[in-house]
């Protein structure tokens, strides 16, 4: 099998090479424009070395990790094979944690891949398409909920790290 040379990631907005992780906000970052790449980038990783079970009894995740969250019964819109729906995102998290053999725990937050689902996202020219579905985590909030009321009416609840966009013509 002949394998895909890796794709080289440049910025959209200027296309600079030159990228940086900022880990403690989650984000591939442009060096060249400041331009956000991507976010939510996680690290699910201690920040910690353990070498037998007993120390890693020991220790727990000291770092938060990602709490761009919503509120638990934020609908979510899907696609699975042609059938789109929309769900409550905890309930479907759920229902993914659930059915899953490979949920992957650290500490309290739990994560597991997903596969054959989409969503609505919308691409770099601010139109709607449906992108895949990789993983998905549960996680306590300890931070408080904000109640966000948009310009069309609707409200949503988030927490304070959770990014929210105008998007202007």
């Amino acid at each position: 099998m002949e394998e895909k040379p890796k794709k080289k990631t440049s910025c959209p907005n200027c296309g600079s090479v030159k990228l940086v992780r900022d880990y403690e906000h989650g984000e591939l970052v442009c060096a060249g424009c400041g331009y956000v790449i991507a976010e939510r980038i996680m690290d699910l990783g201690p920040e910690w070395r353990a070498f037998d079970q007993e120390q890693r009894d020991k220790r727990g995740r000291v770092g938060a990790p990602m709490t761009f969250s919503v509120d638990y019964s934020e609908p979510i819109i899907l696609e699975k094979e042609g059938k789109v729906m929309i769900l409550p995102i905890g309930e479907w998290v759920d229902s993914v944690l659930e059915e899953s053999e490979e949920v992957r725990r650290e500490g309290e937050v739990e994560m597991a891949p997903v596969r054959g689902y989409r969503t609505v996202v919308f691409d770099e020219d601010y139109k709607m398409k449906w992108a895949p579905i990789s993983h998905v985590t549960r996680h306590p909030v300890s931070d408080p909920l904000y109640e966000v009321e948009l310009e069309g009416g609707r409200k949503v609840r988030v927490t304070g790290a959770h990014s929210l966009y105008t998007v202007r013509e």
